[in-house]
């Protein structure tokens, strides 16, 4: 990974009528974090219950591991955005492994599983594809980090870039974040610049005063990627 990515912040930005109070940091991690669920089943549609799913960041080698419920369902969350190894193991089955599922800031991606009859030692070993399927209702835009790291950007202000977003206007000036005003003045679908929530690595970076106004500026170097959330919200958002 490029070591513009070192600290790998994750910002997410909110279209919302109000600004929302976060009470907890279970909750504020779970505001830019990944979820993988999905149901084992067998080759015959069968659910097979108790197997072993274990999903592994293959950059940090951090490893998730659930067992299924007694209807073949699992849900592993949170989980922070890579790409990501899973196997799922259980006896009587082959063992199954999918390679480089790839997850961002807010994903919830269904991984269905179905096994086959043979010895764990024997591999099924399955490539992800990229999922062209819009896997929540949430209207959502991602700023990959290759975009921020290669698109121009006037005194390396990382929100310009929102304006790649459909619904995004914006009245940022050439020195916008700059000193201790560090406004930020965008609109998203046509919504007062104060109705915008922003988040970093899942925590509210908004002065709940003007509601405008950055509590920090995250540089462009320290951004692996950040999505705008437009509309439909899940639960955990509000």
């Amino acid at each position: 990974m490029n070591n513009h990515f070192a600290k790998g912040l994750r910002v997410l930005v909110l279209a919302l009528a109000a600004c929302l109070m976060l009470s907890g940091a279970a909750l504020a991690q779970e505001e830019t974090s990944a979820t993988v669920s999905g149901q084992v089943t067998d080759s015959t549609g069968a659910v097979v219950a108790g197997a072993t799913v274990v999903i592994t960041n293959r950059e940090t080698r951090t490893e998730r591991r659930v067992q299924t419920n007694d209807d073949g369902l699992y849900v592993v969350t949170p989980l922070v955005p890579g790409t990501y190894e899973v196997v799922v193991e259980q006896p009587g089955f082959k063992r199954y492994l999918q390679t480089d599922l790839v997850l961002n800031a807010k994903d919830r991606r269904p991984v269905n599983i179905v096994l086959e009859a043979g010895n764990v030692s024997e591999v099924v070993t399955v490539t992800s594809e990229q999922n062209v399927v819009q896997d929540s209702p949430t209207g959502q835009t991602l700023i990959s980090g290759t975009q921020v790291i290669e698109l121009p950007l006037n005194n390396r202000d990382y929100l310009k870039l929102t304006e790649l977003v459909p619904g995004v206007s914006s009245s940022l000036d050439d020195e916008t974040t700059f000193g201790l005003t560090s406004r930020a003045d965008i609109s998203i679908n046509g919504m007062r610049r104060n109705a915008v929530n922003y988040l970093v690595d899942g925590v509210t970076n908004t002065d709940p005063g003007s509601n405008i106004t950055l509590l920090s500026t995250p540089t462009v170097d320290s951004i692996k990627e950040f999505k705008v959330l437009t509309s439909n919200y899940t639960a955990e958002i509000g």
